[in-house]
């Protein structure tokens, strides 16, 4: 983004923006480049097969957009798991990636992706074991 777009103030709910900040950290970006990389990402999946082809610019920002969604989606369905499991007494979790929605672990953005997970569960004091590309475990007992 260039310094000359156009500006637009926004008043976010408090819980709102520590959520955008902790998410902009995790993806380190600023918060205004998390809250348009969402944006952009919740308007990707808006396009039709009718429209006109969009420039290569503009689906390179949307595919972009798709990846940090994607990111979300992962951390999210993660998350997830490993609170059901703690609810019922349990000190680790396995888990697929093919149990996250959209995600492949073919696909090297998702691989990249997953990394990322990992490290931010690493950073939060967890262990995570990877027994192939599909599945891994996540342990905090």
């Amino acid at each position: 983004m260039k310094q000359t777009d156009p500006q637009y103030k926004l008043r976010l709910p408090q819980a709102l923006k520590e959520k955008i900040e902790q998410a902009s950290k995790a993806n380190n970006r600023s918060m205004n480049a998390e809250i348009v990389a969402r944006l952009d990402a919740s308007f990707a999946a808006e396009l039709s097969p009718d429209e006109d082809l969009p420039d290569a610019e503009s689906l390179n920002a949307t595919a972009s957009a798709a990846i940090e969604n994607m990111k979300a989606i992962m951390w999210k369905a993660v998350v997830e798991r490993i609170i059901e499991a703690s609810k019922v007494g349990l000190d680790s979790v396995y888990m697929g990636i093919e149990e996250v929605p959209g995600a492949n672990s073919e696909r090297p953005q998702h691989q990249e992706i997953f990394a990322k997970v990992r490290q931010q569960l690493e950073a939060k004091g967890y262990k995570v074991l990877i027994h192939d590309l599909n599945y891994f475990e996540i342990i905090w007992g």
